[in-house]
């Protein structure tokens, strides 16, 4: 496991930025979990302008969100797929909304149970 020490939200952005910068130009059509919320929204930002500069092409890389809140829409201003869409989709044209994908708002629910044990 790698752990890097940065000492502002900026330099964490930065380098989570070029971790994931470099993984999509050493696989273009890399499939991406992205996370929703405050923690990764510096690295967004970094990615955006990597993109705008034209230096990270997206246009072969697949995306999936992580999660969803079930019956929200994709329109829905507090769905996941709202915030990646305000927040980075919509910044970076060359991926494609074919390759973005998002639980449906339909999906069935599955609850699963774990009977604990002993371990000892």
């Amino acid at each position: 496991m790698l752990v890097v020490l940065k000492d502002t939200d900026r330099e964490v952005g930065r380098e989570a930025a070029r971790i994931v910068a470099s993984a999509v130009r050493s696989n273009p059509q890399i499939v991406l979990g992205l996370a929703t919320g405050s923690t990764p929204l510096g690295m967004y930002e970094e990615l955006i302008a990597l993109h705008r500069s034209g230096s990270l092409d997206f246009s072969k890389a697949t995306s999936f969100n992580l999660d969803e809140y079930l019956g929200l829409t994709r329109d829905d201003p507090q769905s996941f797929h709202y915030f990646m869409h305000s927040n980075f989709f919509s910044h970076v044209i060359s991926l494609r909304r074919k390759f973005t994908f998002r639980m449906v708002e339909s999906a069935p629910i599955i609850l699963l149970t774990v009977k604990p044990t002993n371990a000892r």
